[in-house]
């Protein structure tokens, strides 16, 4: 978190029940199996647990965009959910997601205009592997269905992905009636937390 918030990011916490319509846009089948649905929800729009972190910071930018807040860089770390877990109970995941869109500097007269990209999506997770001590990350392709084709892909730390980056399919914005372009990384915490990182090296003060 401490190095989110350095890197000038903004935390926020969102709902762990998610609309069947928002995962439907993202490209989860509602019905499926894979999926834990509550037996009471409150409502409709609460009525799936997350599988991933995209919908609520998505929810969270269109948000902010109503408001004629144009330019957000948000966080989020939480818990997603899928099921197969032990004894019939759901698998858990602690990840961290990051959303971004708008202008890559606050709005200032000596600021630039450059616009967030692909590349700082993919800086933001290079520098949280760093951060977490996870070293020899290679950057690999995949498919994401909420992503754009090819403007994207994936870090792989000890041969296993560890986190995506990418633009948001221009699909999925409209959805959430974002005018885009919006950026998204996703990261599991817990398997960084199993992967070897590189020892810690002190030395002593100077005397003087």
């Amino acid at each position: 978190r401490r190095a989110l918030v350095g890197a000038g990011l903004s935390e926020v916490i969102t709902y762990s029940f998610v609309d069947p319509d928002r995962l439907k846009l993202l490209g989860w089948d509602p019905g499926s199996p894979n999926l834990l649905a509550l037996k009471n929800p409150l409502s409709r729009e609460r009525s799936l647990l997350r599988p991933t972190l995209a919908t609520g910071l998505l929810e969270v930018l269109a948000g902010n965009l109503r408001r004629q807040v144009s330019d957000v860089r948000c966080f989020e770390v939480g818990r997603v959910f899928s099921a197969g877990g032990p004894d019939g109970l759901a698998q858990e995941d602690l990840r961290v997601g990051i959303a971004l869109t708008g202008l890559r500097a606050p709005r200032s007269w000596f600021g630039g205009r450059e616009r967030v990209d692909v590349y700082d999506a993919k800086g933001l997770l290079e520098h949280l592997l760093a951060v977490l001590g996870a070293e020899g990350a290679e950057t690999v392709s995949c498919a994401v269905p909420f992503l754009e084709d090819g403007r994207g892909g994936a870090l792989s730390v000890a041969g296993r992905r560890a986190g995506i980056f990418g633009e948001v399919a221009g699909a999925v914005l409209d959805g959430f009636d974002i005018p885009g372009p919006v950026y998204f990384v996703e990261c599991s915490l817990d398997f960084l937390s199993e992967v070897p990182t590189r020892p810690q090296r002190y030395q002593t003060l100077p005397k003087f």
